[in-house]
């Protein structure tokens, strides 16, 4: 849905969008605390948290359009999605191959949002500084599950665990400031 309003009207980011990235934060984040606390899950538990994880990221991307660029969005929620679907969709899978998955995802992620941070749609929105945050943590755990697969699943759940936390965060404080937020429409 598109708003119009006359030029240099004041918007409100809608309700439904700032709830959703708050609600999304907190699942987040609360599966990163069970993550950290609960390290000795099974892999494929943890498979399943992260996977959802992966799928609930990617479909925020895909709604809100955050990195200011439709493309960079969409391109971002189908690697979060198809990511967790793999994971959570293979029975039976190795530590290995969820490291490898997870991190392709987190690193195809966090280039995204890197790239979209450092975009001039990122700097006028304000959203630069939780787009090149969200995109580094995202890349660096992707890094680390590719560079080091045969991680224990303590190492894993915890480096993921701390991941998932911060960028819940991320989302909440997003949810918050955007209900500060008012969007002035200009005719171009």
């Amino acid at each position: 849905m598109t708003a119009t309003a006359p030029d240099g009207a004041a918007l409100k980011v809608p309700g439904a969008l700032r709830w959703g990235l708050v609600i999304i934060g907190v699942l987040a984040a609360v599966l990163g605390i069970v993550m950290i606390l609960n390290p000795f899950t099974t892999a494929k538990v943890l498979a399943i948290i992260v996977g959802i994880e992966l799928i609930l990221g990617g479909v925020l991307d895909l709604v809100d359009h955050r990195y200011g660029n439709r493309n960079l969005s969409i391109a971002s929620g189908v690697a979060g999605i198809v990511a967790g679907a793999l994971v959570i969709a293979w029975p039976g899978v190795t530590l290995w191959v969820i490291a490898v998955i997870v991190g392709l995802g987190f690193l195809a992620r966090g280039i995204l949002q890197l790239v979209a941070g450092f975009s001039p749609a990122a700097k006028a929105s304000g959203a630069r500084g939780v787009l090149l945050a969200s995109g580094a943590l995202s890349a660096v755990a992707g890094v680390v599950a590719l560079g080091w697969p045969k991680a224990t699943i303590i190492v894993l759940a915890v480096l993921f665990g701390i991941r998932v936390l911060a960028v819940g965060l991320l989302e909440v404080g997003a949810g918050v400031l955007l209900g500060k937020v008012e969007v002035r429409t200009v005719e171009v």
